[in-house]
């Protein structure tokens, strides 16, 4: 098993010969090799290939596509694992006359531990996560002094905490591994792990339930503010071979592609940790839900630069921009007196230009009504409490705008706006936070309590640069 470089261990690298074949075809067998990393994924050599009738019927093409493409791959490892391949493809493949040898076959997942021969549904998903171990902050551990001399150490494990959302539960679980005794005991060893888990009512898809599961990761990236991904993920599903109507334990590998550098946050630098947000657990994970639906844009923006922290300051700034005025577009509901009276002044001018020009004009001032990106900062800042964040409003708003401008709708005399690089970092830093506050005002937080998190976590101090 790998480690990373924290010394915590990670996902394990896979090398198993083994025996594979197609649930379809369960007699006709092919040895082979399965080699999996984080970086790599996971790749099937096999030595021979699947049988495939070549009936003369179809064109020779036909048949290498089907040889491509196989939902799902059983196998058995040489030490007795069970393995399922799902989504392969082949990649590589030796062409002789009418048939195709010894071809390479690349796998998005692979389930360690289960034979699973139809379309795969889930009971459950659980994981361990980067910093959630700190983020939850439970510990099952007492260690106490024995006098004169020596320590007592007693560990009682804790119970989970979850709520129910509609189709599921939600929540944490602990996962404790050791104490493995030896004689003589010479060293003690225990480990308690947190993991995110998630019940389904009933079993759906791997993908559906991944998009739910990923949901509340990001969540966590929130609250613990910086990135976080999944170390390994386990499930469940009735579907396995061995016995019918049990739910099958195996564990999940897929390939991976993080863009940051694992690190350990403290939890005095979190956003929120699980102790600020406990007693209404059920409502934030149900709010973050639902409102994704309607501030998609917003989540997606603002993850996407997060997750990807190396990329340019410029990028990020676009990104933090668009998600204030995409979250304002989407939530801001125009006063019903003000559009009939754009529409009365529309319908005036349209009746006095001529015919020719009211197609056009109309296109030209249909939206005229709405508000300018300006306006939507401002009512953005004052929705969410975030006057402190810009003391300049009207000023510094002006200066986002101009800057966004820039790369937006260049002109040659927009370029003296830019800022150099260093207070452009701290523009972008001070839209961050404002993204931030708006999708904790989003889960429940009220403006006092998010300025706050923001006060204790000291979050802005760390991003701005100070002048040299």
């Amino acid at each position: 098993m790998s480690l990373d470089k924290r010394g915590d261990p990670s996902v394990p690298e896979l090398d198993i010969h083994g025996i594979w074949w197609l649930p379809e075809k369960p007699d006709e067998r092919r040895s082979g090799t399965l080699r999996y990393s984080e970086q790599s994924g996971a790749l099937l050599d096999l030595f021979g290939n699947f049988p495939v009738n070549n009936t003369g019927e179809k064109p020779l093409i036909f048949e290498l596509e089907t040889l491509r493409h196989h939902e799902i791959i059983l196998g058995i490892g040489s030490k007795g694992e069970n393995l399922t391949l799902l989504d392969c493809d082949g990649i590589e493949t030796t062409i002789h006359l009418f048939t195709f040898d010894n071809p390479r076959i690349r796998a998005e997942y692979v389930l360690v531990g289960a034979l699973i021969d139809s379309p795969l549904t889930v009971k459950s998903l659980s994981s361990r996560l980067d910093n959630l171990n700190v983020w939850v902050g439970s510990s099952g551990f007492t260690v106490s002094p024995l006098f004169p001399k020596g320590w007592r150490m007693e560990h009682q494990h804790p119970d989970g905490t979850f709520c129910q959302l509609p189709g599921f539960a939600v929540g944490f679980s602990y996962q404790t591994i050791g104490p493995r005794l030896e004689r003589p005991l010479t060293s003690f060893s225990m480990t308690q792990n947190a993991r995110l888990q998630i019940v389904f009512d009933q079993e759906i898809s791997l993908a559906s339930a991944f998009n739910i599961f990923d949901l509340f990761r990001t969540l966590l990236v929130l609250g613990i503010g910086s990135p976080v991904d999944f170390l390994e993920i386990e499930g469940t599903s009735s579907k396995g071979e061995q016995f019918e109507q049990t739910l099958i334990p195996f564990k999940i590998l897929y390939r991976r592609r993080r863009m940051y550098e694992r690190t350990v946050t403290a939890p005095g630098k979190m956003l929120f940790v699980f102790d600020d947000i406990k007693d209404k657990f059920s409502e934030i994970c149900d709010l973050w839900i639902r409102r994704k639906e309607i501030l998609k844009p917003v989540y997606s923006l603002y993850f996407a630069a997060i997750h990807n922290p190396s990329t340019y300051v410029e990028e990020h700034f676009i990104n933090f921009f668009q998600a204030a005025e995409s979250y304002h577009r989407r939530t801001f509901i125009p006063d019903d007196g003000a559009k009939r009276l754009h529409k009365s002044k529309l319908d005036a001018i349209s009746a006095a230009i001529p015919s020719e020009h009211r197609q056009w004009i109309k296109e030209k001032l249909t939206h005229s009504h709405e508000p300018t990106a300006a306006d939507r900062l401002k009512s953005v800042i004052s929705t969410v409490g975030a006057e402190w964040l810009f003391p300049s409003t009207a000023e510094d708003v002006r200066a986002l705008v101009r800057i966004r401008n820039y790369f937006t709708h260049w002109e040659p005399t927009a370029e003296r706006y830019l800022p150099p690089l260093r207070d452009l970092n701290n523009w972008k830093a001070r839209l961050q936070v404002l993204v931030e506050m708006i999708l904790l005002h989003e889960i429940g937080f009220s403006n006092h309590e998010t300025g706050a998190l923001f006060e204790r976590s000291q979050r802005l101090e760390s991003f701005l640069v100070a002048p040299e």
